[in-house]
């Protein structure tokens, strides 16, 4: 299990500004889209360095909680994109 000190929420230092939202929500579809795949690459990077450092078994039980909970964070984000009727797709590279 990860340590209390890995596991604090940085609590945001100031607010959220108004348009920022407005943004956001108006681009729900690729900020969803794109949530799903960091999700995906987070727990995939996770496995690939479990399987590089087999030997370090505290590691190797670190990541594994890692990557279950990057692939429950894909699985919710992905029932969103299905419940909202966004497709799963590749997203443009960002400037």
């Amino acid at each position: 299990m990860l340590s209390d000190t890995t596991a604090k929420i940085n609590i945001l230092k100031h607010p959220t500004s108004n348009s920022w939202v407005k943004q956001a929500l108006s681009n729900l579809n690729v900020i969803l889209l794109d949530h799903s795949h960091c999700e995906r690459k987070a727990a995939g990077v996770a496995l690939n360095l479990m399987f590089r450092y087999p030997s370090s078994t505290k590691l190797v039980r670190q990541l594994t909680a890692i990557a279950k909970e990057e692939l429950e964070h894909f699985e919710q984000v992905n029932q969103w994109l299905e419940h909202l009727n966004i497709p799963l797709a590749p997203l443009k590279p960002a400037p």
